[in-house]
């Protein structure tokens, strides 16, 4: 039975229309696009100010994390959108170099690069080291449930999955290659080191960061949004699941904005609304599905 998983963390929702237009010299890192730094940005009282009758700018991406990432912006009469959107994606591409397991990348020590090399201590950006924490410590509020090191039954159930969807057999994992891939699964086996901004694994352990990258990356877009000057509100959405809205909406008189759940049993051509949830300014929320990543075998899903 599909189910749709609902709660509070970091996130982000809209329709977008405008992406940032990409300087002649190629796109700007992080540290060239945005002023300040994300501890800064974390610190940002939520002002809840006011977003009527100001311009409203959108954003597009569909560059980073699989998905698409949309945001709109209201953004005050001397406020640059241009250089706001070159910012949040240069948020965006930081955190998707540093965070993926599956791509390389010139001068980053990513999991790509972590997972080939255990039982050294790499140094590695301050964002990526505070994911990885922020993962251990979620790995103890669900008491095991969230482990990044499951990278290596995700690649058992993953290779069954694009081997069935590819015209091949449509089988599940045999017990054995999954208890096989369970050896090397445990939170233990990661070493972070604060005071060296080191992380260490053991061998055969690979960590997936897909669980928690994306909702940290709007995590960051939303700190240095809420911390800019210029930037009224915004309602920010990254994958369709990832929500975060802030500032007073413009038209309606409480002042909330109104976000749709798709009903995963409506169809992809004429999706339809599941439920409606009225957030106020500073309020995240993210879903969960069941019903995009899957497999048949034998009239069951997987």
């Amino acid at each position: 039975m599909k189910k749709i998983l609902l709660g509070l963390l970091l996130g982000v929702h809209v329709a977008l229309l405008m992406a940032c237009t990409p300087t002649p010299s190629g796109p700007l890192s992080m540290l060239e696009a945005c002023d300040g730094s994300p501890s800064a940005w974390r610190e940002a009282p939520d002002l809840n100010r006011p977003t009527a009758g100001l311009d409203r700018h959108n954003q597009t991406l569909t560059s980073y994390f699989d998905t698409s990432l949309s945001l709109s912006i209201y953004v005050e009469d001397n406020g640059d959108a241009a250089a706001i959107f070159a910012c949040t994606e240069a948020i965006y591409r930081h955190i998707h170099q540093i965070a993926t397991r599956y791509d390389g990348f010139e001068g980053v020590i990513n999991p790509y690069v972590i997972n080939q090399q255990p039982n050294m201590d790499h140094v590695i950006d301050p964002l990526l080291f505070d994911m990885i924490a922020l993962a251990i410590e979620y790995h103890a509020l669900t008491e095991g449930l969230f482990d990044i090191t499951i990278g290596p039954v995700v690649d058992v159930w993953g290779g069954a999955m694009i081997r069935c969807q590819e015209g091949g057999p449509c089988e599940v994992p045999s017990s054995e290659a999954l208890d096989a891939a369970a050896m090397f699964v445990g939170i233990d086996r990661i070493t972070l080191n604060e005071e060296a901004q080191t992380v260490r694994l053991a061998d055969n352990v690979s960590i997936d960061l897909g669980g928690i990258a994306k909702g940290f990356a709007a995590r960051v877009v939303g700190d240095y949004l809420r911390a800019h000057p210029a930037v009224s509100g915004f309602i920010l959405n990254a994958g369709t699941s990832n929500i975060e809205v802030n500032g007073r909406h413009p038209v309606r008189a409480n002042e909330r904005w109104l976000i749709g759940l798709t009903d995963p049993d409506s169809p992809s051509f004429l999706p339809q609304t599941f439920a409606r949830v009225s957030l106020l300014s500073g309020m995240n929320m993210m879903t969960s599905g069941d019903y995009q990543r899957y497999f048949m075998v034998d009239g069951v899903r997987y």
